[in-house]
């Protein structure tokens, strides 16, 4: 996943103008050993939510991809980390159009997001991101999102 990460940080850099960069959430998954490898390259850090309701965040390990040219970066600085999946864990990856949706000068926010999914953690995925969906457009009512909102949800089985 490091390498992967480091390969596309250099394509970006060779890409991109100047100024811009992506954010990026690469992960692995090992579902025989129901191991997840990530880097997590400046992206909102997903959450990893446990069976109990529990929840923590997959922070970030590098810089956006592109921020500043690869050549000029110390060693070490695009990072990946992993962890393990018990049975029910639930991992949510999600674009910042979720968190950053905003009415009336007020964000849906992280806090918002979780106590979505929190909530349904016992329903099967597809409820879970149709529950979150459904409450991000009670929240934003008749104001029209001002960003794409892209959700992925994996849940370990057992």
């Amino acid at each position: 996943v490091q390498e992967m990460a480091t390969r596309l940080y250099a394509q970006v850099s060779r890409s991109a103008p100047s100024g811009n960069f992506v954010t990026l959430f690469l992960a692995r998954l090992d579902a025989a050993n129901h191991r997840l490898e990530y880097a997590n390259c400046g992206h909102n850090p997903p959450f990893l939510f446990a069976a109990d309701g529990t929840y923590r965040e997959l922070a970030s390990t590098g810089l956006p991809l592109g921020m500043i040219p690869l050549e000029l970066l110390p060693p070490g600085t695009l990072g990946a980390s992993s962890t393990d999946l018990a049975p029910g864990d639930l991992l949510c990856v999600f674009s910042d159009g979720f968190p950053e949706a905003i009415r009336d000068g007020e964000f849906f926010g992280d806090d918002r997001l979780v106590e979505s999914v929190r909530s349904r953690l016992d329903r099967p995925v597809e409820e879970i991101a149709a529950g979150l969906f459904d409450d991000l457009k009670e929240f934003l009512g008749e104001t029209p999102p001002s960003d794409d909102m892209t959700l992925l949800l994996v849940r370990r089985g057992g």
